[in-house]
Order: structure tokens, then sequence, then C-alpha cells
């Protein structure tokens, strides 16, 4: 069962860095030069890119339930397909920046408290 769950996981990664690959590509040639695509082929690829909450977790690096916890929440907007939870990459890319940016705002009011407070050499 846990080897069953890990192939699962690591195929989700895998299929995940192959579609930012792919994005990449798509949007730059071998040689760095842009490369002009018709709208209609970025329509489909908008209905193929959407995460599923798993691969969405893995991006963030945190599990499926808490992932689970934050749609509920609506800090993050999806979309269910039948049973499944959808979530468009530029949503999870959008969250991750607004929580590192709040982490780094704590951090560094953490920091000016400790030497206020004196606690660091100098």
């Amino acid at each position: 069962m846990r080897t069953c769950q890990f192939r699962a996981r690591r195929c989700h990664r895998r299929r995940s860095k192959r579609i930012l690959r792919l994005l990449r590509l798509l949007r730059f040639g071998p040689e760095g030069e842009e490369i002009e695509t018709p709208e209609s082929f970025f329509q489909v690829l908008r209905q193929v890119v959407h995460q599923m909450a798993q691969e969405a977790a893995d991006i963030l690096h945190v599990s499926r339930p808490f992932l689970v916890k934050l749609l509920e929440e609506g800090q993050i907007p999806y979309f269910r397909t039948g049973t499944h939870r959808r979530i468009h990459f530029q949503d999870v890319m959008a969250y991750k920046v607004r929580r590192d940016a709040e982490r780094r705002e704590a951090l560094d009011e953490l920091t000016r408290l400790g030497q206020e407070m004196g606690l660091y050499d100098e």
C-alpha cells in the first residue's frame, strides 16, 4: 500500500515538472528566441493545466489535507470536476508568492524585535 502511494506521488511530481518544462518550451525556442503560439492552442492548454489537489500540495510542500483546508477556507480558488478538486496553476503560484511574502515579513519583524531586545551580539 505504501509503495503504491509513493509511486503515485512520484508520478505526480514528474508530471508537474514535465508541464513546467513544456510551458517554458512553448514560450521560447531552443535558441532562446520567443515563439508565437496561436491563442487556440493556449485555450486547449488551459484546460489541461489544472492541478489536482495532490500535485498542488506537492508544489506548496504541504499535506493534501492541509491544502484541502486552504481550499475550503477560500484562500486558494478551486473548482470541482465530479468529486475531484481542480486548481489553476497560476492560483497555486499566487498563493505561494503571498505566503512567502507573509513569512518574510514575520521573520523580519522577529529579527527587529530580537535586535531591540539585545538578543544579537554586535
